[in-house]
């Protein structure tokens, strides 16, 4: 079926794969700054950002890179599983998102 009669996914929406990669590269930039952040993200590697935006880059209806260069929902889960997130912090990334998609 062709995606011509459909209407544009939220990533297409969104300015597609590039508009993702500055979202996260914006965000992730600004959590050394945070005092609730930035000892949870303090060894995460430089990559990061980059799998993170192919992880959204899937949820919002883009290609599947996620899934196909790290195994999707399963892998996510267990780095978080092996991480130091805090409960309290979800609603802290949930606002420094904010000032990243204004940028």
């Amino acid at each position: 079926m062709s995606r011509a009669n459909e209407p544009p996914t939220l990533y297409e929406w969104a300015g597609g794969g590039d508009a993702f990669e500055r979202l996260t590269e914006v965000f992730y930039r600004c959590i050394p700054d945070d005092e609730l952040l930035a000892d949870l993200f303090a060894d995460m590697p430089a990559e990061h950002p980059h799998h993170v935006a192919q992880w959204l880059t899937e949820v919002f209806g883009g290609p599947a890179r996620y899934i196909e260069d790290h195994g999707g929902y399963p892998h996510m889960v267990r780095k978080a599983m092996g991480s130091s997130t805090a409960v309290t912090s979800g609603s802290r990334r949930a606002s420094s998102t904010r000032p990243a998609t204004a940028r």
